[in-house]
């Protein structure tokens, strides 16, 4: 039998990069202003067996975000609830599922204004894919602390300050997205450069503020780490009885909730549960966690679409 070879690896081409079997940036081949130095550190990072956190670890996971999310079949998976390919994002941490799960949930309205709070879509490729699908939307970053990246040029906001008291009038955005910050709020972020504190329940005062800001019809979309509650001082893992607090708190006019969950398998949907029982992973191992079913951090996320 002959096969087209060309063919087959545009066919295949999503799936072999979500087990990550070949390089990052084949999507969009060699990206145009890479640096050298850029390059060494993704080779660095495959060349040491894919062990998380090591050299080249964070610039790999960008790349596999980029590439999924410009994958029209595997964007598709999250816009649709499909499941994922199998191995997608292994040896990844949750925001290989966040990223692409927000973008799929996005609204791209002329004219919209967007709060990012964290703020987690603080990078290029987030930007750029915002800005192209609506050129007039306004962008806010809200963080506690500076950023050492910064996009003004591009019409981005920045602006400090606490989520629980945010500097904004009443039903001013279209669209907030909060990526994996609530279950750091009221915490310990001496880390962040803000004060040590443990107040675990301001996440709802944090919620009640975005609600507040929000305009009727608007969109918060929240990710948060998933399992059995556990409290790390700095942050803390979510239970059920806390992601349904948040939709009880926030009264949504409609609301959906999906969850991810890491097996040996990789990232794919599951119910919530099958994740009720999962701990957080706060070991760094020296080992490629590649198709093992230790997660990076978060065993699962719960990504939570409430709309006022």
């Amino acid at each position: 039998m002959i096969h087209n070879s060309k063919h087959d690896f545009i066919k295949y081409l999503p799936h072999t990069i979500a087990k990550g079997l070949v390089p990052y940036g084949i999507y969009n081949f060699l990206k145009k202003g890479r640096t050298s130095s850029y390059t060494n550190l993704l080779n660095s990072y495959h060349k040491s067996q894919k062990i998380p956190f090591s050299s080249g670890y964070q610039e790999a996971k960008l790349e596999f975000i980029q590439s999924t999310i410009s994958s029209k079949e595997l964007f598709s998976c999250f816009v649709h609830q499909f499941f994922l390919p199998e191995g997608f994002g292994a040896f990844f941490d949750e925001r290989v599922v966040e990223y692409p799960w927000i973008f799929a949930n996005l609204n791209y309205n002329q004219n919209s204004k967007l709060l990012d709070v964290g703020p987690a879509l603080n990078y290029k490729f987030c930007l750029d894919r915002l800005l192209s699908s609506n050129p007039n939307q306004e962008i806010t970053m809200l963080s506690l602390t500076p950023d050492a990246r910064c996009f003004y040029h591009n019409k981005v906001s920045y602006v400090l300050g606490d989520v629980r008291s945010l500097p904004f009038i009443n039903n001013y955005f279209e669209q907030i997205t909060c990526i994996s910050t609530i279950e750091h709020v009221g915490m310990n972020n001496q880390r962040y450069g803000a004060t040590v504190e443990h107040n675990p329940e301001d996440y709802i005062v944090a919620l009640l503020e975005m609600k507040r800001v929000l305009k009727n019809s608007g969109a918060l979309l929240i990710t948060v780490p998933f399992g059995t509650y556990e409290d790390f001082g700095w942050f803390q893992q979510f239970d059920e009885t806390m992601v349904n607090r948040i939709v009880e708190a926030f009264v949504p006019t409609e609301h959906s909730i999906t969850y991810y969950k890491y097996t040996d398998k990789g990232w794919n949907l599951c119910s919530s549960d099958l994740c009720s029982s999962i701990r957080y992973n706060t070991h760094r191992s020296n080992d490629p966690l590649f198709y093992t079913s230790n997660p990076v951090c978060a065993g699962a996320v719960a990504c939570i679409k409430l709309i006022k």
